[in-house]
């Protein structure tokens, strides 16, 4: 019988409790906060955020740490302007001690096509922005366990590998930035996050957008409904996320020994590994090791190679005989069989 195979259910799902300021402190990722200097929110006013926002208020109310509350008007309807200062007077209103702060925008750079990807990447863009103007190292965002089993099925449906499956990661640092993503509630049911708001009659607000099945999220977020009544939970689909975490941290770990068992040469332009003890690792570890090199020298921050691109440099590498060179990412690849190393090289340098 295969150890791994789950065969007793998950506990009972739990009832909607809100949550309480002593349960929150006891969340890992701010355990280890109580230093920080000042803290940021993304603030939609969905239910989510509005609730981690009065959680965060509190939070930082006792240990005297600034908040700033960010709202981005993303200017993707007329109403949008005017919802924004909705929600940072809910800010003024109910939680005095934060600074609400609204970013607009620009509607001339808004795109007619992939709406939502491109109105994220400018949220972050817009947040982080203003998080290293003002010296805040920490971005709080509201992402739940509903989230994580729709980026699970959003990943797969897309054929990402054990990393994209993985699903967010509670602690994250922003690409080329001195500012962290930190998710609290990322294990938490979005119904406490609810129960939360009402219980502190928090008047929420719900973007039309996340009801249109345009979107590929919203028809994931309706596919799930249809899903759980065969056993595929939220609940469930979060845990086999944190399984393939797991699992991601072990590899990552083993391609960081390897690393340092191969690398022969290193600087700020190169990289030469020993072929040979390559050669004898997994063909994973190998695909891991080749991407860390090309992200390490490819100077495209925040965009990595694609992870199938990768695998058949590996294959090219270690499988096809005859191969001594190749670019990928702004690099050069070369392997040399005399010398028994593999070169990687920024292709400019």
């Amino acid at each position: 019988m295969d150890p791994f195979v789950l065969l007793d259910p998950l506990p009972a799902e739990e009832p909607a409790l809100p949550l309480a300021a002593t349960e929150f402190e006891q969340l890992a990722v701010m355990r280890g906060l109580e230093t920080a200097t000042a803290l940021a929110v993304a603030l939609s006013g969905g239910a989510d955020s509005l609730a981690l926002c009065a959680l965060l208020a509190d939070w930082c109310a006792v240990r005297h740490i600034p908040l700033h509350a960010i709202v981005v008007d993303h200017a993707l309807r007329p109403e949008s302007a005017e919802e924004a200062q909705s929600v940072a007077e809910i800010v003024r209103t109910r939680f005095p001690g934060v600074v609400p702060v609204i970013l607009r925008r620009d509607p001339e750079t808004i795109s007619s096509t992939r709406l939502q990807e491109a109105a994220r990447h400018d949220r972050y863009q817009l947040m982080g922005d203003y998080c290293e103007r003002h010296h805040i190292r920490h971005l709080c965002l509201a992402h739940h366990q509903n989230d994580q089993a729709e980026t699970f099925l959003f990943r797969l449906a897309k054929g990402s590998g054990i990393d994209g499956l993985a699903g967010m990661r509670p602690v994250v640092r922003a690409p080329g930035r001195d500012l962290v993503y930190l998710r609290p509630c990322l294990d938490l049911p979005k119904e406490r996050l609810v129960a939360t708001c009402r219980a502190r009659g928090l008047v929420f607000v719900n973007d039309p957008s996340n009801e249109s099945d345009r979107f590929a999220r919203v028809r994931i977020r309706q596919w799930l409904a249809g899903l759980a009544d065969e056993g595929l939970t939220i609940r469930r689909l979060s845990v086999t996320a944190q399984r393939l975490e797991r699992a991601v941290c072990a590899l990552d770990a083993i391609t960081t020994q390897i690393w340092q068992q191969a690398c022969v040469l290193a600087t700020e332009d190169e990289l030469v590994f020993d072929l040979a003890v390559l050669a004898h690792q997994p063909e994973d570890i190998r695909v891991r090791l080749l991407l860390r090199a090309l992200q390490q020298l490819g100077g495209v921050v925040g965009y990595p190679p694609r992870l199938e691109q990768v695998e058949a440099l590996q294959q090219l590498i270690f499988d096809k005989t005859g191969f001594t060179r190749t670019t990928l990412h702004h690099c050069l690849i070369e392997k040399s069989e005399a010398r028994q190393t593999l070169r990687v090289y920024r292709e400019n340098s």
